[in-house]
């Protein structure tokens, strides 16, 4: 009898921390908190000048040849169909280091580092350039250009280390440059995040966020 007293004193105080904590979360991405931290996630120095003046158009095919059948299976990729992306994903980019993470682009898109991966539960952040003319996307490596067209219940698919996740878009939304909080790999149910420069497409003066709910993995 005392064990399950116990048992259920410890269900209890777990239950009332993960409504605190969960709580905590959705405030701190709500009220987009004024932190400065100087180069995250900014276009770069090329683009910068070029923002303001362009009002281009055109519709981007960043896919680069790639299929499901044709990638390392134990890689990691992003696919969107809607928006014809498929990338690979560059894993554990430092968003503190702009060097770093416009290097990371000529690869691909970039994962967060400290955030989660795909087989964890948590909230993996992907982050890209974007620019006002989604013609010059590839050129300029600016893969998330796109991101503006997707709409709620959309799909986006991550492939990693030989499982397919499929993601379905749950929020839009978006923050100041200066709102870190909403970096963070905390979460608790497998999520994804996609962010980049806009709206509107390339600009500097807010971030364009999108949220997806885990809805299924599969073997390769």
């Amino acid at each position: 009898m005392k064990f399950f007293k116990v048992a259920l004193k410890f269900l209890v105080v777990f239950i009332l921390v993960f409504v605190i904590y969960t709580l905590i979360y959705h405030y701190q991405v709500s009220s987009s908190p004024k932190v400065e931290v100087e180069n995250t996630f900014l276009a770069s120095d090329e683009e910068i000048s070029e923002i303001a003046g362009e009002n281009g158009s055109g519709y981007g095919v960043v896919n680069t040849g790639l299929a499901e059948e044709k990638i390392d299976k134990q890689g990691f990729y992003i696919r969107i169909d809607k928006i014809n992306l498929f990338k690979p994903v560059v894993k554990n980019v430092d968003p503190r280091y702009k060097e770093v993470y416009i290097e990371s682009w000529k690869t691909g898109v970039s994962h967060g580092k400290f955030t989660a991966l795909p087989d964890q539960i948590g909230n993996v952040y992907l982050f890209a350039h974007a620019v006002n003319n989604a013609s010059r996307m590839e050129s300029e490596n600016a893969w998330f250009t796109r991101t503006d067209e997707l709409d709620e219940n959309d799909e986006i698919v991550i492939y990693y280390a030989g499982k397919k996740y499929i993601y379905q878009v749950s929020r839009i939304y978006t923050v100041s440059p200066t709102a870190t909080g909403v970096y963070t790999g905390v979460s608790p149910v497998p999520k994804i995040t996609l962010q980049t420069c806009g709206p509107p497409r390339g600009s500097l003066d807010s971030r364009y966020m999108v949220e997806g709910l885990q809805v299924s993995v599969t073997l390769l």
